[in-house]
């Protein structure tokens, strides 16, 4: 447990998420800081999130809302998060504080 208490969940800024994604094998447009940037300037919620251990980012990936009807939100990582999907712990655990974080937002 004390190698989970080392990687932080957090927002992380645009310089961040871009620097890993530009080295990320697995990167795709919708997980962009150009989309993060698109949604942005249309007004839709958005977060850079990502998990960090010291400074190097994780798992990221540009968690944005879809209502649907009656006014109910749903986040939205469009074509997933970003990570090594072969280091499955990583992944799990950005799945579990991501879900907390996002409740926060309602």
């Amino acid at each position: 447990m004390k190698q989970a208490m080392e990687k932080q969940f957090r927002i992380i800024t645009e310089s961040e998420f871009e620097t890993f994604t530009k080295h990320c094998p697995c990167k795709n447009y919708m997980q962009s800081l150009d989309m993060y940037k698109r949604y942005q300037a249309i007004g839709r919620e958005s977060y850079l999130v990502g998990l960090v251990k010291k400074d190097e980012v994780l798992v990221a990936g540009v968690a944005s809302v879809i209502y649907e009807r009656f006014g109910r939100k749903i986040f939205s990582f469009s074509r997933g998060p970003i990570a090594d999907y072969a280091k499955v712990d990583n992944f799990t655990l950005f799945l579990d504080e991501c879900k907390k974080f996002l409740k926060t937002k309602r």
